[in-house]
Order: structure tokens, then sequence, then C-alpha cells
């Protein structure tokens, strides 16, 4: 396998992995941290040159001042520059806390790196992929208990990050911590995920023709997957629709909630055409199986995925029905509903199966590869 740049086998690191580097706290964009090692010492780096070193437990504060950052802690005092990198001399693990958020403390394994880049503050995490992935199988993989779940989730995550190592390449680093890529919130200390990611080293989901497939996934499908296709215009072959038996009494297969009627009639009269069907059809809708569209007389086709988002509700797999002064909405499922369903998987691995055969069951014709065997997409 090629290895783009930005991505590639460490110096350190067993030929089975790769450095990868993490955009952290993308989501809340602050503009200063405190870095602290828990173990160690750390070397610090200002503009690509050795300028001091900080020691286990001492914090060192890194804020915006003006255009330039400004460093203070451990053996630097006021000092400003462009970037700096945190090293380990030492040490290995290290906290970041991000001044006046609660419970923004993350624990995070190997180098730092911090720069400016216009108006934009940037955190970056530069680790191995192995040492990465427990913390997203920990942040995406719910409240799950059985190995053979966590293994499956491991291998998602991993082809994940292989096949979107370049979604923000052009801003030097590979992914960012939130879920517009995998959410990752630092170091986990699950042992079941840590073995469950050793289980799995390497390994990755791939079509027939070894191509890195997109392993999606969600919490619950109400008892019906959904093509890919179903929810966007691309079509992936191995993302089609999937009976599943398996998720069908867990906590978020059916759920409950109301729309003021008023509210809904608002909505539904934007797509209402010349002429005119009955009324009583804006306020009666079933779907016992999993539909694309909300298709009344007299109204222009609704994608059920555009009310999901207008309304918030849980997922697209629902029915609704007039109850005085508002519209009851009953539904399955959670999420999008494309590929794995995350509480079916659970049950499935209860019930003894593998992450091979979990895998199989929701991602038609997949394979189970090491990474080392694998291609990216010609898109790539």
């Amino acid at each position: 396998m090629v290895v783009p740049a930005l991505f590639v086998t460490g110096e350190t690191l067993p030929a089975d992995d790769h450095t990868i580097r993490i955009r952290l706290f993308s989501e809340l964009k602050p503009e200063r941290l405190i870095f602290t090692p828990a173990d160690g010492d750390y070397l610090i780096e200002v503009d690509g040159e050795e300028k001091g070193f900080v020691r286990t437990a001492e914090p060192l504060l890194v804020f915006r001042y003006g255009d330039r950052l400004a460093v203070k802690g451990g053996t630097l005092s006021g000092i400003l520059s462009d970037s700096i990198s945190i090293i380990p001399d030492g040490g290995t693990r290290f906290s970041l806390e991000i001044p006046g958020v609660e419970d923004s403390r993350r624990y995070y394994d190997d180098r730092l790196m911090v720069n400016l880049d216009g108006n934009l503050f940037f955190i970056v995490n530069k680790t191995s992929v192995e040492r990465y992935l427990p913390g997203v199988v920990e942040a995406e993989g719910g409240n799950g208990i059985e190995d053979e779940f966590f293994r499956v989730q491991a291998v998602i995550a991993r082809t994940y990050a292989y096949r979107n190592l370049d979604r923000h390449i052009s801003d030097n680093y590979n992914l960012c911590d939130g879920v517009h890529c995998q959410a990752y919130y630092g170091k986990t200390g699950m042992a079941v995920i840590k073995s469950a990611v050793e289980a799995t080293r390497g390994l990755v989901l791939t079509d027939s023709d070894t191509i890195l497939v997109n392993a999606l996934f969600h919490s619950n499908c109400g008892g019906e997957t959904l093509s890919s296709g179903q929810v966007w215009l691309a079509q992936g072959s191995h993302l089609v629709s999937v009976r599943d038996p398996y998720c069908r009494e867990m906590s978020n297969s059916i759920w409950r909630t109301t729309i003021p009627l008023q509210e809904w009639i608002t909505y539904i009269y934007q797509f209402r055409e010349s002429g005119r069907g009955s009324e009583g059809d804006i306020f009666r809708f079933e779907q016992p199986d999993r539909q694309e569209m909300l298709a009344i007389s007299g109204y222009r086709p609704i994608p059920l995925r555009e009310i999901r988002e207008r309304f918030m509700l849980r997922s697209a797999f629902f029915s609704f029905v007039k109850e005085g002064d508002t519209l009851l909405v009953s539904g399955r499922g959670f999420g999008h509903g494309v590929g794995l369903c995350q509480q079916g998987a659970m049950v499935m691995a209860a019930r003894g199966y593998n992450y091979r055969q979990i895998a199989s069951f929701y991602y038609n014709g997949v394979m189970v590869v090491h990474i080392d065997d694998a291609r990216y997409p010609e898109t790539f």
C-alpha cells in the first residue's frame, strides 16, 4: 500500500502502524490550553528550535497573544512564537485542558503541536493509528460490553481513518476529533476496548477488489437498515438494506414525540401544489417498512430525512397521526439507518457471533484484510 503524505510509518512504530495527525477540541475552537505531563518530561520546540522543557505535573499555558502564540510555564516564560511542538523526552502521557470549560481535561499520547494559521488556532496530536483507535472506539461505540462488538467497531474506525486520511490535508492534519470525522476524546481506560483494538490490529474492511469501503454505522435501525442510495446520492454496493431482527428490543428501537399541529401545517403547506388533496392526508402517515418519501396527493414528495432534520427526530423511520392540537409521531430506530446497526451488533455479539460475521451481516460483500493489502478509492 502506498501511504500518502502526512500519514507515514513512524520511525519507532511497528511496520503495521502509521503516524496520524488529529486536530483536538475542533468543535470548541479554543484560543488557549493547559498542557500538563502526566508522567516524564517533555521538550518544547518553538518555531522549530528547542527552547526548554516541562516536567511531570508542571502546567504549561499556550494561548493566542495578538497574532502570535504565547507560552508560559516549565522553563519558559512569556515567549512568543508562530508554532510550538511539545515532544516526549521520557514522558508517555499528557493531559490537555481548556481554561474556563468545565470537564474539558483529556489525556493523550505522543506529541502535541500548536500553531496559528490566520485566525485559526490549531491544536494537533501527532500519534499512531493504533494508539488513536481505542479513544475513538470508546467515543463512538456507545455502551457496548461485548468483546466482539468492540472488535467490529475497531475495524470500522480503522477503516474510516485510513479511507479518510486526506480529509483535512490542506490544513496539515488528517482528521478532526469531532463528529465531522470520528469522535475522539483522548485515551480510554477500558481494558476491553484496548484488547479489541489489539486483537484486530491493522485490519480493515474492503470490497471484493480490496478497496477500502465507507463503513457507515448508526445507533439503531429499528429493524431494517437503509441502502446508502436511499439517504444520499452516492450508492455503495456494500451499503444495502438489511432486515435486522437483533435490535428491535433495544433501547433506541422505539420512540415517540409530538409536533405542534400549527407548526406542522405551516411546514407541510410549503409543498402544496395547484389543486388540493384530502386535508386529512397531511395528518396521517403509516410507514410499516422503510420508505424514502412522504407522498401526499396534491403535495410535492418530501424526503423523510428532510422531515427528520427539520423536526430533529431520532430517525426517518416514523409514522404520525393527528391527536388533538398535536401531531403524534411514532418512530423506530436512531440515526441515519445506513450500514452497521450498533445495538443490533451488540445483540449479535452477545449471541456468539464474531466480529467478522457481524461485519458481513451489515455490509454486503465485504472482506476483512490487513491495511497493507488494501487499496484506496480512485477518488482519493
